[in-house]
């Protein structure tokens, strides 16, 4: 048996289904998702270390897809050089374990200059 709604009542559902989205509509304009660039270090990381960081992106995934917060652009740089994209890769394409070495210091401070907004994203080092 089927419920049929009174003219009142399908027009006070269509109305507040209408005023949600009129208001989803302002809300996205007056309040912006904020964007801000995303730098990720790749160089050998001990497990323990890639793990953390691996899940601190995951984190960052997660806010992206969710409209929280945008990663535009994503940085990935190394000893080798650097790569930019305008969306995040995935969390296996980042390849931390497979690029050894120290860390291109000139590089991440020539990246902070060009980006003071970003996100950096690396291993944390034991002192």
């Amino acid at each position: 048996m089927a419920t049929t709604l009174s003219p009142l009542a399908s027009r006070l559902l269509i109305g507040s289904w209408l005023s949600q989205w009129l208001l989803a509509g302002v809300i996205a304009l007056v309040a912006p998702i904020p964007v801000r660039p995303l730098v990720i270090e790749k160089r050998f990381c001990s497990e323990s270390q890639r793990n953390a960081m691996l899940d601190r992106y995951r984190a960052l995934v997660l806010h992206d897809r969710l409209g929280i917060e945008r990663f535009r652009p994503v940085i990935l740089y190394s000893v080798f050089g650097k790569q930019q994209s305008d969306g995040l890769p995935a969390a296996s394409a980042l390849g931390l374990a497979s690029t050894a070495g120290d860390g291109n210091r000139l590089e991440e401070m020539q990246l902070q200059d060009n980006h003071p907004t970003a996100l950096v994203l690396r291993c944390q080092q034991t002192p």
